[in-house]
């Protein structure tokens, strides 16, 4: 299978690679590099329109089934619904035999930035243009399909998220040549 256009990561999960291609469709795979096998997805069941929206994906693992699952998430954008409560899409696609998008409860807290799979969930950033210095992480819990409010400790600067040894990790902008790492060692 040959990808037209170009491709964006959109997370790693035990060697797999999910990622969307910027053709027309914006399609969304999933690929073994070592096998070569490439997954192509359906679209999702709501179709977000392609204008003043914000479209975010993520990907990771159900450890209790033992499926990948490709989470969609979408939102307005433009200007008049900054003010006011964001109404979050979501659905989630599992990776299976008989595999189908779901929709999974909304949320009025935007994602973004980069999705990082750890402790179980894809995280996410909450938008700034609604939360001050960045003090909420979303998380998407792969095992009950719900999203969640992580809490982590309050810095003076931004954030940014990765993921440490399995776990989610927080770091601060470096000041005065010193790194700051928080981790989160399971959900609770």
């Amino acid at each position: 299978m040959v990808i037209s256009g170009s491709c964006k990561l959109v997370g790693t999960c035990n060697g797999l690679l999910c990622f969307t291609s910027s053709d027309q469709e914006e399609s969304i795979y999933v690929c073994n590099p070592i096998t070569r096998e490439l997954i192509a997805l359906p679209k999702p069941t709501r179709i977000a329109p392609p204008e003043s929206s914000m479209l975010i994906y993520g990907f990771g693992f159900d450890y209790l089934t033992k499926k990948y699952k490709v989470v969609w998430v979408f939102y307005p954008t433009n200007s008049r619904f900054r003010n006011s409560r964001f109404c979050v899409t979501a659905e989630v696609y599992t990776l299976a035999a008989t595999s189908s998008w779901k929709a999974v409860q909304g949320f009025n807290h935007p994602p973004y930035g980069h999705p990082v799979f750890a402790n179980g969930s894809v995280h996410w950033l909450v938008h700034p243009l609604l939360s001050h210095k960045y003090e909420r992480i979303i998380s998407f819990e792969i095992g009950k399909d719900e999203f969640n409010v992580t809490p982590h400790p309050k810095y003076s600067s931004n954030i940014s998220i990765g993921e440490l040894g399995g776990c989610l990790s927080v770091v601060p902008d470096i000041e005065y040549n010193h790194v700051k790492v928080w981790m989160l060692k399971d959900d609770s």
